[in-house]
């Protein structure tokens, strides 16, 4: 296993969990979502390239795999920040 690789998957790991911990609100101009479109989600869409870095997105298989995972970071921040609790009548 390359060093220089486990180095990146910390790195962003670290950074990951700084933007899901140092935002607790959601749609303010500082807040998750604005941080969460950013890094996670947009760099990726460029760094893929192909349909992936276009409006063909969806055609590419990858986008969906990506897609998951932001789906899967939005769920840990609500986690972390208690509001994944389902509000009852």
């Amino acid at each position: 296993f390359d060093i220089f690789l486990c180095f990146l998957f910390i790195y962003r790991y670290t950074q990951l969990m700084d933007i899901i911990h140092n935002h607790d609100q959601y749609g303010t101009d500082n807040g998750f979502r604005q941080a969460l479109e950013g890094t996670p989600h947009n760099t990726q869409h460029n760094m893929l390239g192909g349909h992936m870095r276009s409006l063909e997105s969806p055609a590419d298989p990858i986008f969906f795999m990506h897609h998951c995972q932001v789906d899967r970071i939005w769920a840990m921040w609500q986690d972390c920040h208690d509001y994944d609790v389902r509000v009852t009548d």
